[in-house]
């Protein structure tokens, strides 16, 4: 299963795991500050980690501070923040694991559960930026056509030239291609009038 399955089906990110601290690694990153990893047990078949930098709120790689790491065979109570290369990255954050912000991940999954891949939906441009156009499509998550992820949008790459994309207030037609999952959003591929797309026909 590759780390996206992993995030969508097993391990969702903004989702509480807990897990006790093994050992830690500490190393210097490229920009010569010293950096860590703590290596956590947790139910997960998955190598889980938890670095610095979301151990504490306000890091500082200036001021690595050993004492801030917790004991070996400390308790944390964490959420997922990501998943690569069969390792799980994870986060002590408060900002992250308070409940008000698990609660917006778990809504987001519900939300998504009911929204199948290759439907197409109907929306408004809300606005166009360098790197893709954003999508209001009647659902409390914003749509997004990702200039940068043309090899599984689900529809027609967005021209080169900046003039031919859909403008502001547009409505357009696009399809449910994939799931924005750390950022809440929704992927989409861009469906021109003139095209006749393969894809389902529910619209939303």
């Amino acid at each position: 299963m590759d780390s996206y399955e992993v995030i969508r089906t097993i391990h969702k990110i903004g989702h509480p795991i807990s897990g006790t601290v093994l050992e830690y690694r500490k190393f210097e990153t490229a920009g010569g500050f010293i950096d860590c990893h703590i290596e956590i047990k947790a139910n997960s078949k998955l190598k889980c980690i938890l670095s610095y930098a979301d151990l504490i709120e306000d890091h500082n790689y200036k001021m690595f501070k050993e004492s801030l790491i917790p004991e070996r065979g400390t308790r944390l109570d964490m959420v997922v923040k990501n998943c690569v290369d069969n390792t799980l990255y994870l986060s002590a954050k408060p900002s992250d694991t308070n409940a008000a912000q698990v609660e917006k991940f778990r809504d987001f999954y519900k939300f998504i559960d009911g929204l199948e891949v290759g439907a197409v939906v109907k929306g408004k441009v809300e606005k166009v930026v360098p790197f893709g156009v954003f999508i209001n499509f009647s659902t409390p998550y914003i749509g997004l056509i990702d200039i940068g992820h043309i090899e599984f949008n689900g529809g027609k790459q967005l021209p080169g030239d900046f003039s031919k994309w859909p403008k502001e207030g547009e409505i357009i037609k696009c399809v449910v291609s994939y799931y924005r999952l750390h950022s809440r959003q929704i992927g989409l591929g861009w469906i021109p009038e003139a095209a006749d797309p393969s894809s389902k026909d529910t619209l939303i």
